[in-house]
């Protein structure tokens, strides 16, 4: 029987070529996945950091409230914050273009209410906001 690599040397480099081609792919595959994989379960960390944030930020003003019993301080940060983000599109799986807007409302202080809305290019390794 005449393997297609046991005639000239031109073929067997022709075929060896061919084999780490092959390899190169199909690390190639494997680190896409891999990469994917990774990108999902960052997304996931990313929500829980910043729910986690917002709780450390509670815990803060409430901890600071009962060693201060600063009535002022805890009565402007007693409010309401509704807020709206919508990714509109992606760019080549990178960027995220999203819309945000947030109605701050102050229950003991009057005239502090405002509204916010924001535009922003967003990616896993910068942001890119456009008040």
């Amino acid at each position: 029987m005449k393997w297609p690599w046991s005639g000239s040397i031109a073929q067997r480099i022709k075929w060896a070529f061919y084999v780490l081609m092959a390899l190169v792919v199909l690390g190639l595959i494997i680190s896409w996945i891999n990469l994917q994989q990774i990108s999902t379960q960052i997304d996931a960390l990313k929500t829980t950091s910043g729910f986690l944030d917002k709780v450390l930020d509670i815990r803060r003003y409430e901890k600071n409230w009962i060693i201060y019993r600063d009535i002022p301080d805890f009565n402007t940060n007693q409010g309401i914050s509704p807020e709206l983000s919508v990714g509109l599109f992606t760019i080549k799986d990178t960027f995220t273009f999203y819309a945000r807007y947030r109605y701050n409302l102050k229950l003991h202080t009057e005239g502090t209410n405002f509204h916010e809305i924001t535009i922003g290019l967003y990616s896993g390794f910068f942001s890119l906001y456009l008040d």
